[in-house]
């Protein structure tokens, strides 16, 4: 039975539900239950990304050395902990879930600097640009972002609308900088369209990378392809991708039936703490 609530953490406490999932910056609920030993507590996968998804169908955008600016620009541990509150870690380049083992070992670097970032800016005479980032539900990331991008010597505005608007915008490649995100980063697959619901990153060789590593049988094989897909979107950058926030269960100590996270989630990558296992006796 999962009966909605509009406090998962109340209605826990009140003994109306036996578990309640939390993510991200809900962790400073999660430590409320630390302290109390009649819960335990489930840390979970990270399955899930936050990014920025750049237009590189049209300037300013299309060009490598501006994205790449972008990256240097942006705190992305500050909104790790600022607005997550440490509830997420900073998210792999290669997109694809840490918490699996498909992400490669030495993927490129975008360290935060400022300096560095208005130089590149400054000799693609790109200073002053103006640019436009839309956007549903990430407002205290969109602060931030606009205040790094802004830092540099862009003028930014900052475009919010509804889920369906923000999607139907993507899709029709009508915008400069989204922030966006989705699940299923466990798996590959979701490595197809790494500008997903966008669809405005082209790249002969990375698409007969993702073709062939979607058939090899051999699992090193298939690793080194993986990976080398990640190495292409950490050099090209059609997404930045900013932070995967992390994830528990919080249940009774003495509860019957145990949540577990099942590897690397559950169709096709759902980071979800029910699977049908929880009900055989350990």
């Amino acid at each position: 039975v999962f009966p909605k609530v509009q406090d998962a953490a109340l209605a826990l406490q009140a003994g109306e539900v036996d578990m309640a999932s939390f993510w991200g910056n809900e962790i400073t609920v999660v430590e409320q239950f630390e302290a109390d030993s009649s819960y335990a507590i489930l840390p979970g996968p990270s399955f899930w990304v936050l990014q920025i998804i750049f237009n590189l169908d049209r300037a300013p955008f299309d060009q490598a050395a501006l994205r790449q600016a972008v990256a240097h620009s942006i705190d992305r541990q500050r909104i790790v902990d600022q607005v997550t509150h440490g509830g997420s870690i900073v998210a792999n380049l290669g997109i694809v879930s840490p918490n699996t083992v498909w992400p490669p070992p030495n993927l490129p670097e975008y360290a935060h600097d400022p300096g560095k970032a208005r130089q590149m800016l400054q000799e693609a005479g790109l200073q002053g640009q103006e640019v436009t980032i839309i956007q549903s539900g990430w407002d205290r990331e969109a602060e931030l972002i606009q205040a790094d991008l802004e830092a540099i010597g862009l003028q930014v505005t900052v475009q919010s609308g509804d889920r369906t608007t923000v999607d139907g915008l993507l899709k029709e490649g009508n915008f400069d900088l989204a922030i966006n995100g989705h699940g299923r980063i466990a798996n590959p697959s979701m490595l197809r369209t790494p500008t997903w619901p966008a669809a405005t990153y082209q790249n002969k060789e990375y698409d007969a990378l993702f073709v062939s590593q979607s058939v090899e049988m051999d699992e090193k094989k298939r690793k080194e392809q993986i990976w080398a897909l990640q190495e292409i979107l950490a050099e090209d950058l059609p997404v930045l991708p900013l932070y995967h926030p992390l994830m528990w269960v919080v249940y009774k100590a003495d509860a019957q039936v145990v949540p577990i996270y099942t590897s690397e989630g559950i169709a096709g990558g759902i980071p979800i703490e029910l699977n049908k296992l929880i009900f055989l006796e350990r």
